[in-house]
């Protein structure tokens, strides 16, 4: 019968603390052989040194070392390689291992654990790291229609060309060649209004600013069409001279 001295509560002995520790150690390492014995794992790549006269006999510290994420994850024999792989990339895993075995069950180990191979993955199938599909290039997007004004825009005619077009002027436009006698109008006459002339297939009367007078000039330039005209003082000299032409 068990009897309840007040000394239940007496502390284990270092002994009993081992074995315990010893068995959920044993414990741990059954159910992580279970684990990986029912789940499909993959194996690594097993890479020689890149080095011709690497000696395996002078490996290092250890013979295999399992590049778990890096440049090409993978097991290596030499960590002048492996080092390689690892060093300055974020994020990356490594480990070495005293022997093959120990190596691979260390690659199964982190599949279980890291690893999502897809339907249908053949157990022992060697690593292969997954890629996302590759899309079509990227494209700029158009405009969207909601930030866009549209404006009305009037056609414009080609340039006039620099060179003499078929025109015929009586009166040049005011220049600075001219002599203030040029620019006076004849004795007698009484100047009102000075103002343009202009006759053409289009256009057969008087403006009266020279902007007007440009704009006729032009259109009638773009289709190749022949205009004269003239700077006169007044509309009545604008007629007698548009008489004289069309007679």
């Amino acid at each position: 019968m068990y009897s309840d001295d007040g000394n239940s509560d007496r502390a284990l002995s270092p002994s009993t603390v081992s074995s315990i520790s010893s068995v959920d150690a044993s414990m741990t390492e059954e159910f992580r052989n279970w684990s990986m014995a029912t789940t499909l794992t993959c194996r690594p790549s097993l890479y020689e040194s890149s080095d011709p006269l690497f000696d395996h006999g002078q490996c290092g510290k250890y013979p295999f070392y399992n590049v778990y994420v890096g440049d090409s994850p993978g097991c290596y024999k030499d960590w002048a390689d492996a080092s390689g792989r690892v060093t300055n990339v974020k994020g990356s895993r490594h480990k070495g291992y005293k022997s093959w075995a120990k190596a691979l069950q260390g690659w199964q180990q982190n599949c279980c654990a890291y690893h999502h191979h897809p339907p249908g993955f053949v157990d022992g199938t060697l690593y292969s790291p997954s890629r996302r599909p590759e899309g079509p290039p990227p494209i700029t997007p158009p405009p969207s229609h909601h930030n866009v004004q549209h404006f009305k825009v009037r056609a414009s005619a080609p340039p006039t060309p620099q060179t003499p077009m078929n025109r015929t002027t009586t009166e040049s436009e005011p220049s600075i060649n001219r002599t203030p006698a040029e620019l006076r109008p004849p004795m007698g006459r009484t100047v009102n209004h000075r103002c343009w002339a202009i006759h053409s297939p289009d256009f057969i009367g008087v403006v009266s600013s020279t902007e007007q007078a440009q704009n006729i000039l032009d259109e009638a330039g773009a289709q190749a069409k022949h205009v004269t005209l003239r700077l006169v003082n007044d509309l009545s000299e604008a007629e007698e001279w548009l008489r004289l032409i069309a007679s």
